[in-house]
């Protein structure tokens, strides 16, 4: 088998579009976008840690949630802000009152938005947006991001509350929760901890194929 087999087989094997679900009241989506996405449903609406990565994604997302539950996501928690764990979160407009993340614990560099164009460059190599399906062999941590396959741009909603504290302990609509500061693939990561259902949700510190420290790059 050559290394070109292997890389297809693993994402083949490793996120199928898979619906599990954890316990009474959280569910978990894998393979429905690039990123996954954790669904908690509360005393009268659904809070959704992440929101995959392009409203097309998140429009299946938000039919499965509605075939689960008929209570409306009104909070989104973002592990961090990048755009493929944010770039749904549009399709809920209608219904969120909240958004939470956290600030990065380094500011950013002086001139380090004269690099966007570098930048967007080196991400659309990373995530190969210009190759076909039988071209692009193996994204390694999910399917295709939808703004590669016709599934949409990213559809960000700007967060709401801003932490800045290394700690947060919450209570939402009778669920709750820690979210905690977890610098590694960004600054701004954060892990949820739902105690009382022994849950936590890594965002992209931990991957299915490597525990994500930080970016190899």
């Amino acid at each position: 088998m050559t290394g070109e087999q292997k890389l297809k087989d693993f994402t083949e094997k490793n996120y199928q579009k898979t619906l599990t679900k954890i316990n009474s009241r959280i569910y978990h989506f894998l393979g429905y976008g690039h990123s996954n996405a954790t669904a908690v449903v509360g005393n009268t609406s659904v809070i959704l840690i992440d929101a995959l990565d392009c409203p097309g994604y998140a429009e299946d997302l938000k039919a499965e949630l509605g075939r689960l539950t008929d209570k409306p996501v009104r909070t989104i928690i973002y592990t961090h802000g990048h755009p493929d764990h944010r770039g749904g979160a549009g399709v809920f407009r209608d219904t969120v009152e909240e958004v939470i993340a956290f600030a990065p614990k380094k500011p950013m560099l002086k001139y380090f938005d004269r690099l966007n164009d570098v930048l967007n460059k080196r991400g659309a190599y990373q995530f190969g947006y210009e190759l076909t399906d039988e071209e692009a062999i193996s994204q390694g941590i999910g399917i295709r991001e939808g703004k590669a396959v016709g599934k949409g741009g990213f559809d960000v909603l700007p967060p709401t509350t801003l932490y800045r504290e290394n700690e947060v302990e919450r209570d939402i609509d009778g669920v709750k929760l820690k979210m905690v500061s977890a610098p590694g693939e960004t600054d701004d990561q954060i892990f949820v901890w739902l105690s009382e259902d022994q849950v936590i949700c890594t965002g992209d510190n931990y991957y299915g194929c490597w525990p994500n420290l930080y970016a190899i790059r």
